[in-house]
């Protein structure tokens, strides 16, 4: 039955054509029909109910005079967790029987030969003569000089061996190392680059499966840790009150997404739905990183002091004043370096780049364009950024963007009115008082592996509500 939706609501359900063809006739096992170029979605049967293990150890002390001192053990494991793999994944884990090579180590070994600037491969993709022997290539794709000069109409490579045909091609590519995958994969007419062992068919399909694209599954098998050292110092006396909180933590997980997430990241090549999947869904292991909302220290301090009132005719004027103000700070939140569009093990999605060595963040407020930079050296910073490998994942979340700091005020007086039970308070509140420029770095292009060094790191927001500028609140409230 359709669904109809009026004034009084909804009745019905909602035409399923809407989201999916329906299916005319079905058998089981039901086959999903061969459309390498769908997107589809699914959730993994074998998924289990998330839960976490939480403890807390703590220790409080009265330290006099209405001081009081906390200090704390925190700490959360996620078990279950919800994330998203791709279960159209390519099989860069196929492993030659003979050698033992995969076909990722393959890849890797032609990204070795090309060297470091893949606009100027060591060895000249049109002469391969010096490419060694790869294992990989020989045993499993030893018709891929055939295939390749057919299918790429270049009859150059039917001359070559199969290892030089996949240098050649690797190097024409890179850095795309798995988007230029579809070529050697997606044969038609029986025209195979495998050996019939694997590839009895001639058909291909041997890294990806023919019937989608991209399949993100939510699955199971997320983990996150936390921990946490917390103080606190407190104290609460007649007219005044203080605290003041310092949080030293440390939170690491496999992906940081909601678990109702939907959307995509541009940042790593994502597409509507992407969020929370795994760069490398065959080796989940290799995100396990820094989370995204890890905070390293977190400072809170809050005080209330209500100023004395003096007797007399100046009791209505001078009196019933009250100062109140909130300070808070933390390090800054971890960035995404992005890869850029280039996908080296996802066929979808990009993922990070790869960071060679340390990369720290020294902010200064006028870079070499005029503007403030996360680096006091961008060109420096920039050298350090790699293109991800085939089969890696990247360096997720190695880089720190800038701290935040912000003081809010308010001044309030109690205006005492002459009618019994009836009072007036005037406030007047200032958020971001001192109105601190705090930067923000989002993994804009800035901080990709395509920014140029001049402009590298170049910080072009700032963080808090509305861009974190002071703003001013004056309220007066009547109380009867």
């Amino acid at each position: 039955m359709s669904g109809t939706c009026g004034s009084s609501g909804c009745t019905g359900l909602p035409d399923l054509g809407a989201y999916f063809a329906i299916p005319s006739s079905g058998s089981f096992p039901a086959t999903v029909p061969a459309n390498f170029t769908a997107f589809g979605f699914a959730v993994d049967d074998a998924v289990r109910t998330p839960y976490s293990l939480s403890t807390s150890v703590s220790f409080q002390r009265d330290l006099g005079r209405g001081v009081v001192i906390d200090v704390a053990y925190v700490g959360t494991r996620g078990k279950d967790l919800l994330l998203k793999k791709d279960y159209a994944q390519l099989s860069g884990l196929l492993t030659d029987p003979s050698s033992g090579q995969t076909f990722w180590q393959a890849q890797n070994v032609a990204a070795d030969l090309i060297g470091p600037d893949i606009t100027r491969p060591a060895i000249n993709p049109a002469a391969p003569s010096g490419v060694p022997v790869i294992p990989f290539v020989e045993n499993m794709m030893p018709g891929l000089p055939a295939y390749l000069a057919a299918r790429l109409n270049n009859q150059a490579f039917a001359s070559m061996t199969p290892s030089q045909a996949f240098y050649a091609f690797m190097a024409t590519n890179a850095p795309n190392w798995a988007r230029s995958l579809s070529t050697l994969d997606t044969s038609t007419g029986g025209n195979s680059p495998w050996n019939t062992t694997v590839d009895p068919e001639r058909d291909g399909f041997v890294l990806f499966v023919p019937q989608f694209q991209w399949l993100p599954t939510w699955s199971g098998g997320g983990r996150s840790e936390y921990d946490s050292l917390q103080l606190t110092v407190r104290r609460q006396a007649r007219g005044t009150s203080f605290a003041v909180n310092y949080v030293f933590g440390v939170a690491r997980d496999l992906v940081s997404a909601a678990e109702n997430a939907s959307g995509g990241s541009p940042l790593v090549g994502g597409s509507l739905g992407s969020e929370g999947q795994l760069h490398n869904s065959l080796e989940p292991d290799l995100h396990w990183a820094y989370a995204d909302y890890d905070v390293r220290h977190n400072v809170n301090a809050n005080a209330s002091i209500e100023l004395p009132s003096p007797g007399g005719p100046l009791r209505g004027l001078l009196g019933g004043w009250s100062v109140s103000g909130i300070w808070r700070w933390r390090s800054g939140l971890p960035v995404i370096i992005a890869n850029g569009a280039p996908r080296s093990t996802a066929f979808i999605l990009s993922g990070p780049a790869t960071v060679e060595g340390e990369l720290r963040t020294d902010l200064t407020r006028t870079g070499p364009n005029g503007r403030p930079n996360l680096f006091a050296d961008p060109a420096a910073a920039r050298a350090q950024l790699q293109q991800t490998r085939p089969g890696g994942a990247g360096s997720r979340n190695v880089l720190r963007g800038p701290s935040y700091s912000v003081v809010d005020l308010s001044i309030n007086k109690a205006i005492p009115l002459p009618w019994r039970g009836q009072r007036m308070d005037a406030r007047i509140s200032a958020f971001n008082a001192f109105n601190t420029a705090n930067f923000w770095v989002s993994g804009s292009n800035n901080m990709g592996f395509f920014a140029t060094a001049d402009t590298y790191g170049t910080i072009t927001a700032t963080a808090g509500p509305r861009g974190g500028a002071r703003e001013v609140e004056v309220a007066l409230r009547y109380s009867f």
